[in-house]
């Protein structure tokens, strides 16, 4: 990160003024900052794609705020010119960044789906931001979904496999991770980075590597660069400086579909030693526990996406089994997917 914080009362006062940045810049929608092109699309008619860029969906990942807020700032200062296509930069839970925890009353990243509660903060900003989605709907070019792990600090870009948009984007990435990870809606139900399916066009997400990593904020810039370009949209000028090490190709990239979504009991812990992405649980493994269950690889498999430290409030999830996957493309051949989640 940017700057050193001290104690709780500056972490506090930082992401205040973080979270104010877009209050005080907002446009139709409460913290959602919208920025355009000078130029008229290629029809002369609109301005062009707009590609979005969705950050602090969970409150406790900061990185990736900073980053967004950056390229807004260079953008303001005119040192990075839009010349064609829009960008806007979305804060997903305001209030939970503000307080630096995860959620308030549930997961925000499961709730972007038409009937999702509005009892809930999160489901609240969740139908704020589906209802300026669906305004932008023709502009509509890509949404980009920033996050940090609390396990490795690696780079992680995960996607809807059912999306057939995402195939070319998949294509189109720099070889820069660590780990790709394909999903299918039944597992990951309400993602933000989902709602791009909808309308046709790509939607991700990019784990950024640890929380707390002094690479995160550099990773997040260059994820964004290049959503950018994914997306369509022109710019010239400076582009917020990141540490060129982000862009070195990966040496050794998996490629992990998910097959089961493990869901959490009262009670539940790992029982296994070490819990990250990557993990590989042999079949026949118990490797978590909820008071007098067990839970068992049915076959060999991929872990992702565990908490470190424990299961936080609101998770609806504890993480995921997935299948090693020898080449990217398929991702996108069907597959095997739901295996039921053995529980003794």
């Amino acid at each position: 990160m940017s700057e050193t914080v001290q104690n709780d009362a500056e972490v506090l006062k930082l992401r205040a003024e973080q979270a104010d940045f877009f209050s005080d810049r907002e446009g139709d929608c409460p913290y959602v900052v919208r920025r355009d092109g000078k130029e008229l699309g290629r029809d002369g008619e609109n301005p062009g794609p707009h590609v979005v860029l969705g950050v602090g969906v969970h409150g406790d990942e900061q990185a990736c705020v900073e980053a967004v807020i950056r390229i807004i700032q260079a953008i303001d200062n005119g040192d990075l010119r839009l010349l064609e296509g829009s960008v806007s930069a979305i804060l997903g839970n305001p209030e939970a960044f503000r307080l630096g925890q995860r959620s308030i009353d549930t997961d925000a990243g499961r709730c972007f789906y038409k009937g999702v509660s509005t009892d809930i903060v999160e489901g609240r900003r969740a139908v704020e931001i589906m209802q300026y989605i669906e305004s932008i709907r023709n502009e509509l070019a890509l949404i980009m979904d920033g996050h940090t792990l609390s396990t490795n600090d690696i780079m992680m870009l995960v996607f809807n496999r059912e999306n057939p948009a995402n195939e070319k984007l998949l294509e189109q990435m720099p070889k820069v991770f660590h780990m790709l990870w394909g999903y299918i809606r039944a597992h990951l139900k309400g993602a933000f980075n989902d709602l791009a399916t909808a309308y046709g066009v790509p939607g991700y997400a990019v784990e950024c590597g640890q929380h707390d990593s002094p690479l995160a904020v550099d990773r997040a810039l260059f994820s964004m660069k290049c959503a950018l370009d994914a997306g369509g949209v022109r710019y010239e000028g400076e582009f917020p400086w990141f540490n060129p090490a982000v862009t070195q190709e990966s040496l050794f990239c998996r490629n992990l579909a998910t097959d089961q979504c493990i869901t959490p009991r009262a009670g539940f812990e790992y029982t296994i030693p070490d819990i990250g992405n990557g993990v590989r649980i042999d079949a026949g493994r118990v490797y978590a526990k909820a008071g007098t269950r067990r839970y068992v690889a049915g076959k060999s498999r991929v872990l992702t996406m565990a908490y470190q430290g424990g299961i936080p409030p609101g998770a609806t999830d504890a993480g995921f089994l997935c299948r090693e996957l020898e080449k990217r493309g398929e991702f996108f051949g069907g597959g095997e997917s739901d295996l039921d989640q053995a529980v003794a």
